[in-house]
């Protein structure tokens, strides 16, 4: 069995954040999705989690 840990959503140090869970829930895009651009950043910043 595998678990992983996360969070929903980020704060603005999202580059810590990746060095420490493994999983984070973007609940913004439940409501529609994001731009591009915005995923791209996400990706960018935190490419170990998202």
């Amino acid at each position: 069995m595998e678990i992983k840990v996360g969070v929903c959503g980020f704060p603005a140090r999202l580059e810590k954040l990746d060095s420490e869970v493994d999983v984070i829930e973007i609940q913004k895009t439940f409501y529609k999705l994001p731009r591009i651009e915005t995923v791209k950043s996400w990706k960018d910043r935190a490419p170990h989690v998202i």
